[in-house]
């Protein structure tokens, strides 16, 4: 949150759910702080204030780094019976 990293932040999120991934998903092709800002303000549940991170350009560059993979598939595989 601070030039020397001793201030931080901690917020909570609910799960992906199937309309935040499709704002999102849109978003992030052309802008990963748009998306991360959307992604926050649509899933978070608790914690620190979102504006804490929201009006912080770093902190918001941080986040993206954190909650644009949650937007990746899970690895599976399919079997044949």
């Amino acid at each position: 949150m601070n030039e020397d990293e001793t201030e931080k932040a901690t917020i909570y999120l609910r799960k992906l759910d199937r309309q935040t991934y499709s704002i999102v998903s849109k978003l992030v092709t052309t802008d990963d702080l748009r998306a991360t800002e959307a992604l926050l303000k649509n899933l978070y549940v608790g914690g620190d204030e979102l504006s804490k991170i929201l009006d912080n350009f770093d902190a918001l560059r941080s986040a993206s780094i954190s909650v644009v993979p949650l937007l990746e598939a899970k690895n599976s595989s399919l079997k044949k019976n």
